[in-house]
């Protein structure tokens, strides 16, 4: 018989084994890391599939911005000429009229006769991809956009806006805002409006700033940016700071009920006029904001204290108040300013009552007190010494409840006071878009007017070239005056400036260079 040798047997068991249990772990080790690549493959996929429908869906969304526009052009039309089709026309405006078109999700297709106007189901607007193939090949990409299932599924469009906002830039610095009321209106409409509060400069805008003159602490001043005034001598505690909020220059003019005449634009009577022009400095009070109300007076604050008042012969009676209006406006620096609120400055300025003529009401001489009319009213806003990117805010405020609006200079609280809608102005234009079950919305302000006026940089400009640029040919000689401490004309004559009247001193004797 022949003796097995269990002991080899056994080793050689004990081998085989260990050689199994290697395998076993390195597969359990490459499963591993398959599932890993595999788990962020699928992950990008997931990634890039919801970007393609969140984006898809923003598109779907401007699409009905889109088409909310050419709603409005139709309307501006409508309104500003005499359109071949009526029945569009009677349409369009009772649908942008209608008590509750801010709220309708399907105003567009009412207005543009897609849906009927008594229809109120809710719809949406497909979008699709168009593609002409040749021979009747197929089109992958048209497929795919096809497969998203786009469309908008609701518009809103208001007409009507609590405030107009809107943007300085370098390329259009130059705004002209009407305060109208009414989309329909003519110069016998009385202008409800009695204050404007002005608001500028937001977190996005000093985020710019900072990026277009690499400045990461406001400390850090670059000469020939705007000055801040810090507090103490108005001409000693400035610092220049590029990342601060720009000085805006703000402009009204006006007209009675009934109408104007060209001379009432040269006269101030009183507190009221037809046109003033102020400039709006900040200054820093702290992290939190502090109101600043703008009164309107005759001679120390306002537009009418900023109006000259007498004839275009220079004449008598000749005075303005020109000093900047210093704003009270929050630290940009302090990260919790913007965490309370949108904008850095906030301005309440009083409107003054609109000078006419007596023709009006049997007479011929120019008559102060006479309410503004709501279809001619504006205001010009502008930024002056930077070229940096201003958001601004505009809101209106007039009588409550049949009371007088009134706001406290010292508290800058309103009394009576409630919020006037801009009409015809800006339109709030909400449109929500889809792709498959993906949803975005967006917001937009669409301009119902040309608010960018062509308004023109300079009085006067000089040209040379070649040779003549050593002669005199292009330049220009000005005498002018600087003062550090007054703006002021009196009856036309500088000399109230710096110097002493009683002694008949002149002004260019006594001026020092100021800011």
């Amino acid at each position: 018989m022949k003796n097995i040798n269990f002991k080899a047997i056994k080793g050689e068991t004990r081998q085989g084994a260990s050689s199994f249990v290697m395998v076993m772990f390195f597969t359990m080790l490459l499963g591993i890391i398959m599932v890993g690549f595999i788990s962020i493959m699928l992950s990008n996929i997931m990634s890039s599939t919801n970007y393609d429908l969140s984006q898809s869906a923003y598109d779907s969304s401007l699409a009905g911005i889109e088409d909310a526009k050419i709603m409005l052009l139709k309307f501006n039309n409508c309104a500003a000429h005499s359109s071949p089709s009526l029945a569009d026309c009677e349409r369009i405006n009772n649908v942008l009229k209608a008590s509750k078109s801010g709220e309708d999700c399907n105003v567009v297709g009412k207005a543009l006769g897609r849906i009927d106007v008594n229809d109120n189901d809710i719809y949406e607007t497909p979008i699709q991809s168009t593609y002409s193939g040749t021979g009747g090949t197929s089109n992958k990409a048209k497929d795919f956009a096809n497969s998203l299932d786009q469309a908008y599924t609701c518009v809103k469009v208001d007409t009507s806006v609590d405030e107009y906002l809107g943007t300085i830039t370098k390329d259009s610095d130059f705004k002209v805002i009407p305060l109208r009321t009414k989309f329909t209106s003519s110069n016998t409409d009385e202008s409800p409006v009695k204050y404007i509060e002005i608001s500028w400069f937001n977190n996005e805008d000093l985020q710019k700033a900072r990026q277009q003159y690499n400045h990461t602490s406001a400390n850090n001043a670059l000469a020939g940016s705007l000055n801040k005034r810090l507090g103490g001598n108005v001409t000693t505690r400035f610092t220049s700071d590029p990342t601060y909020a720009s000085s805006l220059q703000i402009g009204l003019f006006q007209s009675a009920v009934g109408g104007y005449t060209i001379s009432s634009f040269e006269k101030s009577i009183n507190t009221s006029t037809n046109r003033g022009l102020m400039v709006l400095r900040p200054y820093e009070s702290g992290n939190s904001q502090t109101q600043t109300v703008i009164p309107n007076t005759a001679t120390t604050s306002g537009f009418a204290a900023s109006a000259i008042s007498g004839s275009e012969d220079w004449g008598q009676n000749l005075q303005a108040q020109n000093s900047p209006a210093e704003i009270h406006c929050s630290n940009t620096t302090d990260p919790n300013t913007f965490a309370t609120q949108e904008f850095a400055c906030r301005a309440i300025i009083e409107l003054p009552t609109a000078i006419g003529t007596r023709s009006t009401w049997g007479g011929s001489s120019l008559v102060a007190g006479r309410p503004a009319a709501d279809i001619m009213r504006y205001i010009t806003l502008s930024s002056v010494y930077e070229n940096i990117d201003t958001s601004f805010s505009i809101k209106m405020y007039g009588n409550a409840n049949g009371k007088n609006c009134t706001f406290d200079v010292n508290t800058g609280k309103g009394t009576n006071c409630e919020i006037k809608q801009f009409a015809g102005v800006q339109s709030r234009v909400d449109s929500t878009g889809r792709a498959n079950d993906l949803f975005r919305r967006v917001e937009a302000r669409v301009e119902l007017i040309d608010v960018n006026y062509p308004f023109p940089k300079y009085a006067l400009s000089t040209y040379c070239e070649g040779e003549n640029c050593n002669g005199d040919e292009g330049k220009v000689i000005k005498n002018y005056w600087v003062s550090s401490n007054c703006f002021t004309l009196i009856n036309g004559d500088n000399r109230g400036c710096g110097a002493d009247l009683s002694k008949n001193q002149n002004f260019i004797g006594n001026a020092t260079a100021g800011f």
